[in-house]
């Protein structure tokens, strides 16, 4: 998984090698902190199971919800590379797995790696387009067309009845495509026409061309992006 990791991917072997002895590997319970706004930046992590979400607090005191990141993510790699402090906070979502690798380690790796300076940049330039089309789907889309486009991601763009599991719970999903709680239960609601039943966390879409019916073509082709 760490060499499938973007900022690892162009290592070799040998190469990832010099690496993963340097990681430090923890369980950490949901609710746990990975980092807090204003700490400096002293390791970046990756995600081996489980899922973070990264919230800012505003002004007034309110949380928002920036991303969601699944197993196979790296964060706060930028911020340990140049020992900045963090704007915002990582929090497991659920039971993780996750690796630290300290800052001092990784700027010694990235002068004795090249690639890995690509790396970086390739992780940085991912996460920024993921921020910008998250954006787009909050801005070019009505609710009922947001779950349809969050299933269809989850369930890598079927064309034929499938059943996916829900990564985590109802609230958290709510909060990710900017609803709430009771909006997100009446947008389920709306597309039981559409063959999409839900009982607890699992879900079955029966006719997956009805959902992608209900999208606007620009939003048919973010659905389709890989």
């Amino acid at each position: 998984m760490i060499g499938h990791m973007t900022l690892f991917e162009k290592l070799t072997p040998g190469e990832l090698k010099k690496i993963t002895p340097l990681m430090d590997i923890r369980t950490l319970a949901p609710g746990a902190d990975l980092y807090r706004p204003g700490e400096r930046a002293a390791h970046m992590y990756g995600i081996l199971s489980g899922w973070v979400k990264i919230r800012r607090q505003s002004p007034n005191g309110e949380y928002a919800l920036l991303a969601t990141l699944p197993a196979g993510e790296t964060l706060g790699e930028a911020h340990a590379a140049l020992g900045d402090c963090f704007t915002d906070s990582a929090v497991c979502a659920e039971k993780c797995r996750v690796f630290l690798l300290e800052r001092r380690d990784l700027n010694r790796l990235i002068s004795e790696i090249p690639k890995l300076q690509i790396g970086l940049m390739a992780t940085v330039s991912r996460h920024l387009d993921e921020a910008n089309e998250d954006l787009e789907i909050l801005k070019t889309l009505n609710g009922e067309q947001r779950l349809i486009h969050f299933l269809l991601r989850l369930a890598n763009n079927p064309r034929n009845e499938t059943v996916i599991a829900l990564p985590f719970e109802k609230v958290l999903i709510a909060e990710q495509l900017g609803m709430t709680p009771e909006s997100l239960s009446r947008n389920f609601a709306k597309l039981r026409d559409l063959g999409v039943k839900v009982r607890g966390r699992t879900v079955r879409i029966s006719a997956p061309g009805e959902l992608y019916a209900r999208l606007k073509p620009e939003a048919q082709a973010l659905a389709d992006s890989p």
